[in-house]
This record gives structure tokens, C-alpha cells and sequence, in this order.
């Protein structure tokens, strides 16, 4: 579809550390790539909605002119929520797109005059009446062809009848094909691995590492059992947010200024917690485990992100059919029981909030794992398990190794 993971993901606006940034900039040398400089273009594109946040001390970070509608939540229950992160020692924020990102806030999304900011929409919409734009659907770009002089002079594609055709350009080609087809066109184009490039009959026009030090995070997926449900939940609706969500970052080292992990949390009925446990590759017997254990309640879902990865991977083409799905080579159980320990350190730091006085008074407990809890329900060792059982199943199930495509 266009506008691609914007127009059917979660709508969190979230800008990451300025210190990851920086330090973009100190490893390519190139200090465009700085947050100070960086920051113009988030603004330069931003139309932050949220009149609080726009006369913050925090407003300075934000634009208001742009294309792309950017709104703060504000749901009653959230504030609990904060008081209780506060409570038991993390920082509380306002506004977590500013230069101090450590701290608990509520979620800020892609959503502008209720509907949602996807790339197409904010930015396609506009403009789509100049005469300097043109889109084709149903296209794929197969090539980017290179001429003797090892300058790019256009592309191939085929449209959705199979017919081949081939654009100029006078200037460039901007790649924008995403983490997974981006690297898959260059190689197939000749940019890449040259031993890899050659073993598929591919002509070499630049032998780089592309799709070499593929990174991604694996989300730790825990819930908290929070108070019964005695009603049915009033109707969503279809122009607001409709989940009260909480997103923080968290150094574990006070003395540092970027984070060691992030958590995002969502708060649910029963059944659409299951259907979250499901989204993210997770057995369905795990998945049907958790269920048993919080039907009947509402629930926190939190999404537990550890900064602290050392897990690479590589993309490498299947064939030269530029159909053929790439070889996605990550290895997440790998990643998971190399980093198990720190993990499991992180985990026990935020699962803390069930000790929180507000937490305590509405009954919420951790939603264990039966196979895990006999270790002591959420100790160092109950989380190394759980993370164990969980995602030795994850992309098996999901097929993510056998076909190279992603299981979500």
C-alpha cells in the first residue's frame, strides 16, 4: 500500500536518543548526520498539534508547519500510570522528542485532525497535483542500471501486466525501497558482496558490504494482569487513539544521558492482549497460556527493548528473480541467550512497577509463565527462561528463516 509501515503500523512518533545520532556522526565523520543538524528536518516536517507541548520549554524541538500531524495522547489512566513509574524511581517526562529522553511519558502519535499521518497521506496528498510528481502503482523496480562510466542513468521496472519498461534520469536515483528491498536492488544491480554477487552470475559494478551488519531489536513481550473487568468496553472511536499507551526510556546507569532500554506499553481487554501475543510470532500455546491467566481482566502489554544488542545479521539475494523474496539471515535466539543475563537485569528493573502502591491496589500481578514461575516469579532466573521458551519458538512458527520474509 502507500505510505508502506505508516499506513498500518502503531502511529508512534518517536524521534530515539540524539546521542545515537552523534554518534552516526562521529563514525562516518560526516557531522550532517549530528541531532543538532538533524533536528531541523524532523521540525521542517512536523506539525505538532498538541498545544502544550508547543508552549513547553520542550516546544523549541517541535515545528508546527509541516506536513506530517503529530498529537500527544491524554488518557486519564495513563497519569496513574506515571505517578507509579515516578514512585519507584523513574524520571517522568513531558515530552520525550527533546534533547533529555530519559523518562516515562505518554505516547505521542502520527495522527493529525483524526486521521491518520501516514507518508502518504501527509506528505503525497498535498502535493499531488504538481506537475514535477508522478507515481506509479503496482510497479517494481528490478534495476538500477549504471552506465560504462559507473554513473546511474535510470531504472527498470515492470508494471502489474509484467510489461518491462525503463526511466531516465538526468541527475539521480534516490533508493527508498526500505531496510530489506533497498539492499536487495543494489546487489541485484550489481552493488554489493562480489564473491556473493558472483556466485549468482550477477555482473560486479561496485563490490561493497550491502546488506552486510543488519541490525534490529527483539521486543521482549511481558503483561501485567491489572484490575477485572466488570463491564464492557465502550465502542472505539474511529478518530481517536483507542489504546492508553506509555512509551519510556531508561538508563540504568544514572550517570549516563542515553538509554539501556525501552518499553512500550499498551493497556487492553483479554482478547486484544491475545491478539498482541499472537502479532508478535509468539507460539500460540504460550500465547494460549498467557490468555488463561488474564481472561476476564484488563491488561498491560509491554514491549521490553534492550539497547544494549550485539546481534547481526545479513541480507543476501535468494536468485537473480527480483520476485524471489531475499535471504533475511538474523538469528534471534542467538541474539536472545547471548544478551540473556543484561536482559533479565533490565526486565526486573521495570517489572518493579507491580510493587507501586497504585499497582498494588488494584490487584496487578505479572502474568508468569508456568514453565518459568517455579525460578521465582520475575527473579533473574525466571526471566532468562522465559526469554528461552518464548523465542526459541518465535521464528520458527513465523517461518521467518525458512522463507527469508518477516513473520509480522
Amino acid at each position: 500500500m502507500l505510505g508502506g509501515t505508516s499506513s498500518l503500523n502503531y502511529f508512534y512518533y518517536v524521534r530515539g536518543s540524539p546521542q545515537d545520532y552523534n554518534t552516526w556522526a562521529d563514525v562516518t565523520e560526516d557531522e550532517s548526520w549530528s541531532f543538532g543538524n538533524v533536528l531541523q528536518y524532523f521540525m521542517k516536517s512536523e506539525r505538532m498539534i498538541t498545544q502544550s507541548i508547543i508552549h513547553s520549554p520542550t516546544g523549541k524541538f517541535h515545528g508546527t508547519e509541516g506536513y506530517l500531524g503529530v498529537t500527544k495522547l491524554d488518557f486519564a489512566e495513563t497519569f496513574e500510570y506515571l505517578d507509579a513509574f515516578e514512585e519507584i524511581g523513574f524520571n517522568v517526562l513531558e515530552d520525550y522528542n527533546a534533547y533529555n529522553t530519559l523518562g516515562f511519558s505518554q505516547g505521542q502519535v502520527t495522527i493529525g485532525d483524526g486521521i491518520r499521518q501516514s507518508t502518504a497521506n501527509a506528505f503525497l496528498t498535498p502535493i499531488k497535483e504538481r506537475t514535477n510528481i508522478f507515481l506509479l502503482k503496482n510497479t517494481m523496480v528490478t534495476k538500477i542500471n549504471i552506465n560504462k562510466d559507473n554513473t546511474t542513468d535510470g531504472v527498470e521496472v515492470y508494471d502489474s501486466e509484467n510489461r518491462k519498461m525503463s526511466f531516465k534520469c538526468s541527475r539521480e536515483v534516490i533508493v527508498s525501497a526500505g531496510a530489506i528491498n533497498s539492499p536487495q536492488l543494489l546487489m541485484l544491480s550489481g552493488i554489493g558482496s562480489e564473491e556473493h554477487l558472483q556466485s549468482l552470475g550477477v555482473e560486479v559494478k561496485a563490490n561493497l558490504p550491502v546488506g552486510k551488519n543488519v541490525q534490529d531489536h527483539y521486543p521482549v513481550i511481558g503483561f501485567i494482569r491489572l484490575e477485572k473487568l466488570n463491564k464492557t468496553a465502550p465502542p472505539i472511536i474511529p478518530t481517536e487513539y483507542p489504546i492508553p499507551t506509555v512509551n519510556g526510556f531508561v538508563a540504568f546507569d544514572e550517570d549516563q544521558d542515553y538509554p539501556d532500554y525501552q518499553v512500550q506499553t499498551q493497556t487492553l481487554d483479554a482478547d486484544s492482549a491475545m491478539v498482541t501475543c499472537l502479532s508478535f510470532s509468539i507460539h500460540p500455546d504460550i500465547c494460549q497460556q498467557f490468555y488463561n491467566k488474564f481472561r476476564g481482566y484488563r491488561v498491560m502489554a509491554f514491549a521490553h527493548i534492550s539497547f544494549e544488542a550485539d546481534g547481526l545479521g545479513e541480507i543476501l539475494l535468494r536468485s537473480t528473480d527480483p520476485g524471489d523474496h531475499p535471504v533475511i539471515n538474523l538469528k534471534p535466539l542467538q541474539h536472545i541467550e547471548s544478551n540473556a543475563e543484561l536482559e533479565a537485569i533490565f526486565l526486573q528493573d521495570f517489572t518493579r512497577i507491580v510493587n507501586s502502591t497504585y499497582f498494588r491496589n488494584i490487584g496487578a500481578e505479572l502474568v508468569a509463565l508456568p514453565k518459568c514461575e517455579h525460578l521465582g516469579l520475575g527473579s533473574i532466573e525466571y526471566w532468562q527462561c522465559y526469554m528461552k521458551c518464548v523465542y526459541s519458538t518465535l521464528y520458527h512458527t513465523s517461518g521467518f528463516m525458512r522463507h527469508g520474509i518477516s513473520g509480522r
